[in-house]
C-alpha cells in the first residue's frame, strides 16, 4: 500500500472547501497584520485549522505536520528577519511574529488535502516552493503585511530560498507521518 493509498479526509469534496478555506484564512491572517490586528489572523487560522482537524481521519497527525511547519517557519523567517531581507507587521521585532507563524501552520493543514498531489514528488515541491513562496510573500508586502528593507529582488531570492529549502522538507515529514500511520495500522491488522 502506498502513502496515497491511505484515505485521510472523510469527505470527497473537502479538498475543494479546505483550499477555498486556506486561501480566506491567509487573507485574513495577512490583511489583519496589515492592519495593525495581529490577532484576528491566528484566530481565523484557528479556525480553518479546527474545520479541518474535524475532518481529517488522523487529526494528531495534522497537529504534528502544523506544529513542524510552524518551527521551520519560525527558524526560515527569523533568519530572514535577521539578515534584513524580509521584516513582518507589527515591524518592530526580527523574529517572526505569530501570525506570520500561523500561515506556516495553515500551509501544512494543506498537504493532506489539496496539495496532496505535491507529496510524490519532491523536486517539484522545491520548484513549486521557490515559485510560490516569493508570490505569497510578495502579495503580502503589496498588502502592508511584510516590509523588504534591503530590496525587493533580495527579498524574493531569500523566500525562494527559504521555501525552495522548506518545501522538501515538509514534503518528506508529511511522508514520514503518512509512513508511520500506515505501519500502525498494518501492525494493528496482524494483531
Amino acid at each position: 500500500m502506498t502513502v496515497s493509498a491511505i484515505p485521510l479526509a472523510r469527505w470527497r469534496w473537502y479538498p475543494l472547501l479546505h483550499a477555498l478555506l486556506f486561501q480566506l484564512g491567509w487573507f485574513v491572517c495577512v490583511d489583519g497584520a496589515a492592519h495593525g490586528d495581529l490577532l484576528r489572523g491566528p484566530l481565523a487560522v484557528a479556525l480553518v485549522a479546527l474545520v479541518h482537524l474535524l475532518a481529517m481521519r488522523f487529526p494528531a497527525d495534522e497537529l504534528r505536520l502544523m506544529g513542524g511547519a510552524m518551527m521551520i517557519g519560525v527558524l526560515g523567517d527569523s533568519l530572514l528577519g535577521a539578515g534584513g531581507a524580509v521584516i513582518a507587521a507589527p515591524f518592530d521585532d526580527r523574529v517572526a511574529p505569530f501570525w506570520l507563524l500561523s500561515l506556516w501552520a495553515l500551509f501544512a493543514s494543506t498537504l493532506h488535502t489539496c496539495c496532496r498531489w505535491l507529496l510524490r514528488w519532491v523536486l517539484l515541491g522545491c520548484c513549486c516552493g521557490a515559485i510560490a513562496g516569493p508570490c505569497c510573500y510578495l502579495a503580502a508586502e503589496h498588502l502592508g503585511a511584510l516590509r523588504f528593507p534591503a530590496g525587493t529582488t533580495r527579498a524574493l531570492c531569500a523566500v525562494a530560498l527559504e521555501w525552495s529549502l522548506a518545501m522538501p522538507m515538509l514534503i518528506l515529514w508529511t511522508r514520514r507521518i503518512d509512513d508511520l500511520r500506515l505501519k500502525a495500522r498494518l501492525r494493528a491488522a496482524d494483531a
